[in-house]
């Protein structure tokens, strides 16, 4: 499909046991995307994959 294109990310910090990977599903939920978020090494690292076209992906950066 013509536009769609991929997002990874590793965000590092106080993001898990606070409610991060929820709030990244609901945002990209909200935006079409597709995709997973998940808990990655070390600790304090989340992990995201989103698809779809890149004016929402960046969107979605935004919100990281």
């Amino acid at each position: 499909m013509a536009g769609i294109q991929t997002l990874t990310a590793r965000v590092l910090g106080r993001v898990q046991g606070v409610g991060f990977r929820d709030f990244v599903l609901e945002e990209a939920v909200s935006l079409g995307l597709k995709g997973y978020v998940r808990n990655a090494e070390p600790y304090n690292t989340v992990e995201v994959v989103a698809e779809g076209e890149r004016p929402k992906l960046e969107l979605l950066l935004n919100c990281l």
